[in-house]
């Protein structure tokens, strides 16, 4: 239960917080249990996803209406599916021709082609994680450094990261 860690209170030297806060019910909860087990002078870092927009939500919330009561097998056959779908027709372009002047700007707007690195089976889990799993909340760069402010942190760094999506890396240092 990340509302609840079973560690110690201010214990931590380095705390990461990696895909989790878009899932959780109540994100501040989590956050401020973060915090509590952070030494001061101890670091909590974290990446969230920012708010989708466009072609990329109307796909998700279509995905994610069908996937999140699937069948474990069914899952997992959907998401190889999508996978090869993306190896073919969005991975290997990228690989191939992403360095291409005027060609690869407009192939870096292809789905996950920044995944193209991963192995097979690693992109066929990154799939079935972002179909089982629920996005409850979105986050912006603001929201962050609010938090990040509120909850006695110092010398923070937000960045935005656009790929094909809006994420948000952040790394803050406790009081």
């Amino acid at each position: 239960d990340a509302s609840s860690l079973p560690i110690q209170t201010q214990s931590v030297d380095r705390l990461y917080c990696y895909g989790l806060l878009h899932h959780v019910d109540n994100p501040k909860q989590v956050w401020q249990s973060a915090t509590d087990v952070v030494k001061p002078g101890g670091t909590l870092s974290l990446w969230v996803y920012g708010p989708r927009q466009g072609f990329t939500l109307v796909m998700n919330n279509a995905l994610r209406g069908v996937s999140t009561n699937m069948e474990e097998k069914q899952l997992v056959q959907l998401s190889i599916l999508i996978a090869r779908f993306l190896r073919v027709f969005s991975h290997t372009p990228y690989r191939w021709f992403g360095k291409v002047p005027l060609v690869g700007p407009v192939l870096s707007h292809l789905p996950v082609h920044e995944h193209h690195k991963w192995p097979f089976d690693v992109v066929v889990a990154d799939i079935y994680d972002r179909l089982r799993i629920p996005v409850l909340h979105w986050f912006t760069g603001e929201d962050l450094e609010k938090w990040y402010g509120n909850m006695g942190y110092v010398n923070f760094t937000v960045r935005r990261r656009v790929g094909n999506n809006e994420t948000f890396c952040a790394t803050g240092c406790r009081r």
